[in-house]
C-alpha cells in the first residue's frame, strides 16, 4: 500500500509540474500578442468594418447553423473542450499528422482576434489561456 501511495504522489506532482509548465508556456503567448497590440485595440478595430454584424442583429437560425457545424456539444462544456482537444491529440499522435484542433467556438474566436493560424504548441496553449 505505502508503494502504491508514493506511485500516486509521484504521478501527482508530475502532473502538476506538467500543467505548471503548460500554464507558464499559455500564458507566456497571451502576454505576447497582448503587448504586441492591446486587445480593445483589435476589437475596434474589428467593430469598425464596413460589414461587421452585432451578435444581436444575427438570426437565430445562422447562430445554430454555425453552432450545429463548428462545435456541436457548445451548449455541453466551457469555453474550452478538454474531450475534444485530447480526442485530437490522441488523432495527431496516431496519424503523425497535425490535422485535428479540438477547438471550440470561444477558442476559434480567441485565435482569429488574437493569434496567427501558425499551428504551434504554445499558439494552442494561448488560445486556452484566452478561452479561459
Amino acid at each position: 500500500m505505502k508503494i502504491f501511495k508514493k506511485v500516486l504522489l509521484i504521478l501527482l506532482i508530475i502532473f502538476l509540474v506538467i500543467f505548471s509548465i503548460l500554464f507558464f508556456v499559455g500564458f507566456g503567448s497571451y502576454s505576447k500578442v497582448l503587448k504586441e497590440k492591446p486587445l480593445i485595440d483589435r476589437i475596434s478595430e474589428i467593430t469598425s468594418k464596413e460589414h461587421f454584424v452585432k451578435f444581436d442583429n444575427m438570426s437565430k437560425d445562422y447562430i445554430n447553423a454555425v453552432i450545429a457545424i463548428e462545435d456541436h456539444r457548445y451548449y455541453d462544456h466551457g469555453p474550452v473542450d478538454f474531450i475534444a482537444i485530447a480526442r485530437a491529440l490522441f488523432t495527431n499522435i496516431r496519424d503523425n499528422d497535425f490535422d485535428e484542433g479540438g477547438s471550440t467556438i470561444t477558442q476559434q474566436v480567441a485565435k482569429n482576434i488574437l493569434f496567427t493560424q501558425d499551428r504551434t504548441l504554445s499558439r494552442k496553449l494561448g488560445e486556452v489561456f484566452r478561452s479561459l
